[in-house]
């Protein structure tokens, strides 16, 4: 089982609801939008997922508030949002929602940025998740001992 991180970076002083995907970004690079961004997991993989102003120097702090399922089988296991500041959301990817050939889902993505004068601003983002089953485990190619016959 592995950790992912997933980060999304905010520009937290031109972030609006009109240009999310202009401002935000998990750094996928060119032509791929938020919307489009996949992570790609296997069963039993934990995903944590952060965020992190993008333009520098600041004192906003962007908070990851949560991630909902918005369709199609519960993807995410045992979902939890850290107290801490800035706040990370880590979850389990579930067994049983992985197709042969990796389902891909949709889930929303809850931010806030706090910005360093106490005001705060509320977002989402809707990306993917590709989740592929778990790996078969490996075949030993060692011969079997022979067994001890004790008289």
């Amino acid at each position: 089982m592995a950790t992912i991180l997933v980060n999304l970076y905010v520009d937290t002083v031109n972030v609006t609801q009109n240009n999310i995907d202009t401002t935000c970004t998990f750094q996928q690079g060119p032509g791929t939008s938020d919307e489009n961004f996949t992570t790609v997991a296997n069963v039993g993989d934990t995903i944590i997922w952060s965020g992190f102003p993008s333009n520098s120097p600041t004192n906003d702090i962007v908070n990851i508030t949560g991630i909902i399922d918005t369709g199609g089988p519960n993807v995410f296991a045992n979902l939890t949002t850290s107290i801490s500041v800035p706040m990370t959301v880590t979850g389990t990817v579930e067994a049983g929602t992985s197709g042969p050939n990796g389902d891909e889902e949709t889930y929303t993505l809850n931010f806030a940025v706090q910005h360093q004068d106490g005001t705060q601003s509320t977002f989402h983002i809707d990306p993917k998740i590709q989740v592929h089953p778990p790996a078969p485990p490996l075949e030993s190619n060692l011969e079997p001992k022979e067994k001890l016959v004790t008289e």
